[in-house]
């Protein structure tokens, strides 16, 4: 089986309806991203299937929970290569996606996507979410914020919390053994106002991985103390 077929297979399994104009999108944007891997440092993950399963497959994952649907702005803090941003900007046209990047390399790549694929739903914010948190112009101005390889879980959340709406929502993508550690830390969701909505578990095809999101809902306005400047969240996770 081509690539190409394959990548359709996987992503039908996801979206049954699927488009082969968006299939081709998905195919660009894997092509795109293994030329410029090839002189930048974007991704470990280089294997046509495994951008597939490990990259497509694992960012859309939030679309079968159903996360984000009645979201109209999604922040993704730290997508580095367009992940899982890029994928759920294909697929969801409606919505806008504002990417958090403050890396020059993988910005230029994610210009360069964004310009290919002509995906109008899509800003770059080049700042880090921890300054931008800072700005009235960004505080609690969204619905959504989503965290893939960002930091762990305490670090992540503690950075986007201020910049989401009172009840919006934070998604965090876990390891099922990460997904425990983070059910059991209570003091946090006291400390920034917030609870655990909900959890969706999913394993990834062809053996590559248990996997959660984890939906947490903001409760009530941020405190001003919060985000903590960045070398004090690292230093001293809550």
């Amino acid at each position: 089986m081509e690539i190409k077929e394959y990548m359709a297979a996987k992503l039908t399994q996801i979206i049954p309806d699927i488009a082969p104009d968006v299939i081709d999108k998905f195919s660009i944007f894997s092509d795109e991203l293994r030329a410029w891997n090839e002189k930048f440092n974007l991704t470990s993950i280089t294997n046509e299937k495994e951008i597939v399963i490990k990259h497509f497959i694992d960012s859309l994952a939030i679309i079968k929970s159903n996360t984000v649907s009645q979201c109209e702005t999604v922040l993704d803090l730290g997508p580095g290569a367009g992940f899982p941003s890029i994928p759920l900007a294909i697929l969801c046209p409606n919505k806008r996606f504002f990417l958090i990047e403050s890396n020059n390399k993988k910005i230029g790549f994610l210009e360069h996507i964004i310009s290919k694929l002509d995906l109008n739903n899509v800003i770059i914010k080049a700042d880090r979410a921890e300054d931008m948190s800072r700005n009235k112009n960004n505080r609690e101005k969204y619905d959504c914020a989503i965290s893939r390889a960002l930091a762990k879980f305490p670090i992540a959340l503690e950075i986007c919390i201020a910049l989401v709406k009172n009840s919006g929502i934070i998604v965090y993508y876990a390891s099922q053994k990460q997904k425990q550690e983070i059910l059991s830390q209570k003091r946090i969701f006291e400390k920034l106002k917030c609870e655990v909505e909900s959890t969706y578990d999913y394993s990834l095809p062809e053996g590559f991985g248990e996997h959660s999101l984890i939906i947490v809902k903001k409760l009530w306005k941020t405190a001003e103390l919060y985000p903590r400047q960045f070398n004090k969240i690292k230093r001293n996770p809550l």
